[in-house]
């Protein structure tokens, strides 16, 4: 039976060597999937007919997402970290515009001098968040270009270039932070239970990530047709699933949120010159930047009447 095609809707479609695919099952429970559809990149989306999550099978081999992630800050992240608008919006974000930094916070009785780990932090967002509630803030993370920019941009020393899983000895961290990440890693399982084993009694794991919940309403799943370097998709009674076999008990679940898609037909880079002849004039940022917090802050206020995205906290 021919897979339904989804149409495109991101401009950044990576061109996988289909040659060299690799066979797979559910990354998390082991078991085989059955046909949904076939993305815009042409990899198939599978529904995991035991723990419910989709995934890609078959993949792009280790070797490939290896060489596409090398140069996914060049080419493929829509948000130049380099931009002197980026760091002046990330340094004035307040936590209570963050609904994710307020449920975690609400885990403790007290978030001052507790220890946060942010696993793929990224251009370092959550730093800021975490370290206003008073937390003692820790990343990794393989990009050296987002090392460096947090670093001497964001005031943050404590990063490092490393994997969750070479992060020896267990029960060091009250949090640990997993935002849009387990739907890249070939087997997110492995990082889940390195993870809860590196959490203190008592210490929250928090998962921000697409949802996959609901597409079976969606004619074109829009995220199934967006960041396409994506190799799963969770669901809601799959967070349940996981926590399970991890040893964590799930305190909060939610479906929330809506995609972000500016910029979504244009390939990175592609801004318009006259854009930042503009933002280079005197006065002009600081006006900028208060309007993209004010953004920000109604955004958040309609977060909850969305469903893309999956927010969960996991205790141990």
């Amino acid at each position: 039976m021919e897979q339904r095609q989804l149409a495109p809707l991101d401009a950044r479609l990576p061109e996988w060597n289909r040659s060299s695919l690799v066979e797979r099952v559910c990354p998390f429970c082991g078991n085989a999937g059955t046909p949904f559809c076939r993305r815009p990149d042409l990899l198939d989306v599978q529904r995991c007919t035991g723990c419910g999550v989709f995934f890609i099978a078959p993949a792009p081999s280790p070797e490939q997402l290896d060489a596409f992630y090398a140069q996914y800050n060049e080419r493929h992240r829509r948000l130049n970290s380099l931009s002197r608008e980026v760091t002046m919006h990330l340094l004035a974000r307040e936590p209570q515009a963050d609904i994710r930094m307020m449920e975690i916070a609400s885990c403790f009785a007290s978030t001052q001098g507790l220890r946060a780990l942010d696993v793929g932090f990224g251009l370092g967002a959550n730093f800021v968040l975490l370290r206003k509630l008073g937390f003692a803030v820790e990343g990794i993370e393989l990009d050296s270009e987002a090392i460096n920019y947090v670093q001497q941009h964001l005031g943050i020393a404590s990063v490092r270039q490393a994997t969750i899983e070479s992060v020896e000895g267990g029960e060091q961290y009250d949090v640990i932070i997993m935002h849009d990440l387990v739907e890249h890693p070939l087997q997110p399982m492995s990082l889940l239970r390195h993870a809860a084993a590196l959490l203190k009694p008592g210490g929250v794991l928090s998962l921000w990530t697409p949802n996959a919940t609901f597409v079976d309403h969606e004619q074109e799943p829009v995220a199934f047709r967006v960041d396409l370097e994506h190799m799963q998709y969770l669901t809601l009674p799959s967070c349940t699933w996981i926590a399970q076999r991890i040893g964590l008990e799930v305190v909060h679940l939610e479906s929330v949120g809506f995609p972000n898609l500016k910029g979504m037909g244009q390939q990175p880079g592609s801004s318009s010159p006259l854009k930042r002849v503009v933002k280079s004039l005197p006065g002009v940022l600081p006006v900028l930047t208060r309007r993209r917090l004010q953004a920000e802050y109604d955004a958040q206020q309609s977060m909850r009447q969305g469903s893309y995205h999956l927010f969960c906290l996991m205790r141990k």
